[in-house]
């Protein structure tokens, strides 16, 4: 029992302390991001930049990605913060908009729902984790929250029967971020 108790401790106390962004993450990066749609080849390029930066020791850090050139056509940038919640770490896109996201290993991951104009609903996820090399691995797919498939499986030891649902990706946005000085 004591053992237990000590074991348990042990990870409820790294679970609180162990959810701020690593320091080895702040930094700036670059790359080229390939931009896939239902095909498996990329239908276009973009230059990506993106800074993580401290602001507030171990509870905010800024979180700046840019698409494109500066004074080009469709040049877009993206200022958040994430924010380290009681209950985990979150994406501040300002107006209210807190996504929850959650580090796992080197990645940190957000998983969310978007309701269009047009009633359409649709779900997105990003995924950005840290390799061995320092680089930066960003991932941000997403595509329809209407089912492709609904089927039943039947769980015949336990007697019961559960709903699976699957949806088709309809897009994803891929790239390495090398750490550059500035």
């Amino acid at each position: 029992m004591r053992y237990s108790f000590i074991i348990y401790f042990i990870f409820f106390y790294s679970c609180l302390i162990g959810q701020g962004l690593p320091s080895t993450w702040t930094g700036s990066y670059q790359g080229t991001m390939e931009l896939y749609g239902k095909q498996s080849t990329p239908f276009s390029t973009v230059l990506v930049r993106l800074s993580i930066q401290e602001i507030k020791k171990d509870s905010v850090w800024t979180y700046f990605m840019t698409y494109g050139e500066k004074e080009k056509p469709g040049y877009l940038e993206k200022k958040y913060h994430v924010v380290l919640k009681s209950d985990g770490l979150a994406m501040d896109e300002g107006d209210g908009v807190l996504i929850p996201m959650r580090l796992f290993g080197d990645c940190l991951i957000d998983f969310y729902s978007i309701e269009d104009s047009d009633n359409t609903n649709s779900f997105m996820s990003s995924v950005l984790c840290r390799q061995p090399s320092g680089d930066l691995e960003f991932n941000l797919f997403g595509g329809s929250l209407t089912p492709s498939n609904t089927s039943q499986i039947v769980e015949e030891s336990a007697g019961e029967v559960f709903g699976l649902s699957t949806y088709t990706l309809g897009f994803n946005q891929h790239v390495i971020l090398k750490r550059i000085d500035e």
